[in-house]
Formats: C-alpha cells, sequence, structure tokens
C-alpha cells in the first residue's frame, strides 16, 4: 500500500512537472528502503526533462542502472526531451543511440527522433537534423511492418528546413522545400517553411530575397499568413527601407490581416534604423490605435530613433515613458550611453552604463562600452577611451571587433601629438587577436579584418611610409583595402615628427 501511495505522489508531482517534489519522494521511498520500480524513476526524469534540467535526468537514470533496473521507451524518450530542452543536440543523439541500442529498433523511438530534430532545428544545426530526417524515415517504414519505404510526418521536414534556414543554409533549404513538396506535405506546412525562409531572409537584411520567397509562396497558392508579412516588414527593416516596410504593411492590411505588435514593432524598428523619429512616433500611436500595447521591443525602437535622430530630449522623454510602462532593456540603455556620449556629455553616459546597466545586474555588451570608447576618442582622449576598452574587455570579458580597436586608432590620430607609437602597438595587437579568433569556416570573415577606416587612422598616426611598412610586414593587401581611395589616402599621408615617443599600455586581452 505504501509504495502504491509513493507511486501515485511520484507520478502527481511528475506530471506537474514538480521535479523537486518527485525527487523528494522518490527519495523518502528509497530512504524507507523500498525499491523504487523502473516507471518511478521514469516519472520523475520525465518531470527532469520538463523542467528542461538534463543533468538531473540523467542522475537519475544513473540511480536506476545501479540499482539494476532497465530504462525503459518512456525513460529514454524523456531523456532525449530534456536534452532537446537545453539545446544539446550531441546528448539528443547520444541518447537517442542508447535507445536503440537497448529497444532494439529505432521504430519504438519515433517520439524521441522526433524530439532529436527539433533540437537540431531549434540550433540551426543542418547535418544533425538531416541526419535524424533519416531516421525518422527509417523509423516510419519499420513502423509499417510491409517493407515498403514510408516518409516521415510533415513536421519532420518542416524540422530540417527550419536547421537549414536557421544556419542560413538558404539553397539546402529550398532543396528541403522542395523535397517536401513533392512528398505531398501539406499546404499549411509549406507555407511555414515558407516563413522560415523569410526569416532567414530577414535576419540578414536581405529584402530582395525575402520578396522573391514571399512571390513564389504566392505562385503556389500559399496564403502567407501574417507571420510572413511581419518577416518581410523585418527584412526591409534591416535592410534600412522605411518606405518598403510601410509597403509590406500596407500589403497585409489588403489581405485582411489584423497586425500584432510584433508588425508593428518591426515599422518601429524600420523607421528607428532609417533615424527617422516622426515616422517612429507615427507607427506607435498606430500600434496604441490597433488596441496593442508597445513592448519592450517597440519602445526599445522608438528611444534608438530619438537617439539616432540626434534628439536627446526625445530619448529621455521616451526611456522614462518605457521605464515606467515596460522597464528599460539593455537596447534603450545602450540608445542613452550612445546618445549622451554623441553629445559630448560623458558624465551622463558613464553614469547609465554604471547606474541603470551594471547597476541593474543587466550584461552589458560592446556597445555599451563601445559609445564611451568613440567619445572619449572624439576628444583625442587616448587614456580614457584606453580605461573604458580595458573595462570592457578585461573587466566584462567582451570580445572586441574592429569597430573598437578603430575607435583607439581614432584616439591616437586626434591626440595632440598624435600618440603614433601607441596606435602601432594597437595595430600589432588587433592583428594578433585576429590571427588567434580567425574563422575555421571558409570564406567567412572576421569582425577582426582591417578596414580602410583603420588604415586611415592608423596613416594619420604613422605616416604612408610607416603604414606601407606594416602592412607589407604583416601581409595585409594595402591596395586591397583602401579599394579606390589608394591613390589619394597616399597623396595625403604624412609620418609625423613624433613618431615613436610614447609608450602602449598593455589592454591584457
Amino acid at each position: 500500500a505504501g509504495e502504491v501511495k509513493y507511486n501515485m505522489l511520484i507520478d502527481v508531482a511528475g506530471r506537474g512537472g514538480d521535479l523537486s517534489a518527485a525527487e523528494g519522494w522518490l527519495r523518502r521511498l528509497c530512504d524507507a528502503e523500498v525499491q523504487p520500480s523502473m516507471r518511478m524513476f521514469s516519472t520523475v526524469v520525465d518531470a527532469a526533462s520538463r523542467a528542461g534540467d538534463l543533468s538531473a535526468a540523467e542522475r537519475w537514470v544513473q540511480r536506476a542502472v545501479d540499482a539494476r533496473l532497465s530504462p525503459e521507451h518512456f525513460t529514454f524518450t524523456a531523456l532525449v526531451q530534456a536534452a532537446a530542452c537545453t539545446g544539446d543536440v550531441d546528448a539528443a543523439e547520444r541518447w537517442l543511440d542508447k535507445a536503440v541500442e537497448a529497444l532494439g529498433s529505432e521504430a519504438l523511438c519515433a517520439t524521441a527522433i522526433s524530439a532529436a530534430l527539433d533540437a537540431a532545428a531549434r540550433a540551426g544545426d543542418l547535418q544533425a537534423a538531416e541526419r535524424l530526417f533519416d531516421r525518422s524515415e527509417r523509423a516510419a517504414t519499420l513502423e509499417a511492418f510491409d517493407g515498403v519505404v514510408k516518409r516521415p510526418g510533415d513536421t519532420a521536414f518542416l524540422a530540417v528546413v527550419s536547421a537549414a534556414s536557421r544556419a542560413q543554409e538558404l539553397p539546402a533549404a529550398e532543396r528541403w522545400l522542395e523535397r517536401a513538396r513533392s512528398a505531398g506535405c501539406e499546404a499549411a506546412v509549406l507555407s511555414r517553411m515558407f516563413t522560415e525562409l523569410l526569416r532567414a531572409a530577414a535576419s540578414r537584411g536581405d529584402l530582395p530575397a525575402a520578396e522573391r520567397y514571399f512571390d513564389r509562396a504566392k505562385e503556389e497558392g500559399l496564403e502567407p499568413d501574417l507571420h510572413a508579412f511581419s518577416a518581410i516588414v523585418d527584412a526591409a527593416a534591416k535592410a534600412g527601407d522605411l518606405q518598403a516596410a510601410e509597403r509590406w504593411f500596407e500589403r497585409a492590411s489588403d489581405a485582411g490581416l489584423e497586425p500584432d505588435i510584433v508588425l508593428l514593432s518591426s515599422l518601429v524598428d524600420a523607421a528607428a534604423r532609417a533615424a527617422d523619429l516622426s515616422a517612429a512616433e507615427y507607427w506607435i500611436g498606430r500600434a496604441e490605435d490597433f488596441g496593442l500595447k508597445p513592448n519592450r521591443v517597440t519602445m526599445s525602437a522608438v528611444v534608438s530613433a530619438a537617439a539616432r535622430a540626434g534628439d536627446p530630449l526625445a530619448a529621455m522623454r521616451w526611456a522614462g515613458r518605457a521605464r515606467k510602462e515596460v522597464g528599460l532593456d539593455l537596447v534603450s540603455l545602450n540608445s542613452l550611453v550612445d546618445i549622451h556620449a554623441k553629445a559630448g556629455d560623458l558624465l551622463a553616459a558613464k553614469s547609465v552604463l554604471q547606474d541603470d546597466i551594471l547597476g541593474a545586474g543587466l550584461a552589458p555588451d560592446e556597445r555599451s562600452f563601445g559609445a564611451l570608447i568613440n567619445g572619449h576618442a572624439e576628444r583625442g582622449d587616448f587614456d580614457g577611451a584606453l580605461d573604458w576598452f580595458r573595462q570592457m574587455v578585461g573587466g566584462h570579458r567582451l570580445a572586441p571587433t574592429i569597430i573598437q580597436y578603430n575607435q583607439l586608432l581614432k584616439a591616437c590620430a586626434r591626440s595632440r601629438p598624435p600618440r603614433a607609437a601607441e596606435a602601432e602597438a594597437v595595430f600589432r595587437e588587433l592583428l594578433q587577436l585576429r590571427q588567434e579568433k580567425l574563422p575555421s569556416a571558409p570564406g567567412r570573415k572576421s569582425n577582426l579584418s582591417p578596414t580602410r577606416i583603420t588604415l586611415k587612422a592608423l596613416g594619420r598616426c604613422v605616416g604612408h611610409r610607416r603604414l606601407s611598412e606594416l602592412c607589407l610586414e604583416c601581409g595585409l593587401d594595402e591596395e586591397k583595402i583602401f579599394g579606390e581611395d589608394f591613390d589619394a589616402t597616399r597623396q595625403k599621408r604624412h609620418r609625423p615628427a613624433n613618431a615613436g615617443r610614447r609608450c602602449w599600455p598593455s589592454t591584457s586581452v
């Protein structure tokens, strides 16, 4: 009777997703020297899965094995789902392999395969998604018992298209979409696949590609939904094309679709990227006209619009409203740091960073520090710029990009006299870090690659002759980096008489 009671208590806690309670009841059962069943262990593993706690799930499976119990189908499915919840595709596949080994057939693991495939899709792991799709196909065939090759469900095709889209492997995504169409996937699923392609194009601001996918969906008789229109408006926003974003909003309205806050937020974002404060305020007003409550994304965008428009009063006004209604996020606060720094009020910028970002326990990013680094650089205050750079890299372990190095070089160039030795040391450190961080994927450009801005700032410090020597020494193609400006830049450069007088303080990157 006691075992039945514990079984019920564990089951209720487990199904309710209360991992702590489920673990507590199972421990009490073990302390009472009653041998729990595998089903009890599996229920606790399932509770851990619902909580997204893979380590707890694995720990309880090991305790079951130590008690000489054999994990069952339900156990393995929960383990794979726990791995999927944490985004650990490798762990999901590892437990799937163990499930097949223990159960003897992939046909018995269809649910686990589906969970692993979903994890691969969310992680944008195309190779894993394709492997798992093949396993899903084998499982479907084995489950049929007639030897006829069966296709996986529509969601399996959707998962692979999603994985390819998130990995920005658009040709692969298109191939899988065509395969899904040939396999007879439902129109609703095909429409979702096109939306995934739209989002992939939007994430990189490729408006022509997004419009091409939209038109293809229409040509195939699919009716794009609000998610599709939101994606293409987002693509227009990221491309900096406010007029296109507004045009696509009108097309959504003409299609009879009621906008949501996601769509309206994309329009506010488009206005912000165009530094059009009036348009941003107009679209946030339209959102309210539709009875939609602006969220943090919406408010961040309008604060950003004010900052980019160079209107500190409007930025502070909207930030005050955002603080009151939805709270300020890092994007809004970074905009405030930026607008104060651009206005030359570095004390106010510092206050926002220290009090509102760090003081509130938010994790700053490179933009949080970049505005202050640049503010000091504009003044020719190399030591001040370097101090904020040190705090970003050394104090907060944030990886610098070429932008921050360019700002340091600008600080050297604007110092009076220019700080040539420090500029050269900054440049060498940049190249050393770039070599350490070179991307493994062929053709992918490092975010530490010197640009025309880099060489111009360095040249203003060390002179053309020394710049050319450094480029030659470091294996950089000076002419390629400068492009069309190469000849004009050569004529303007000169070497300062004070080159080499100062010493570069280490940034301890």
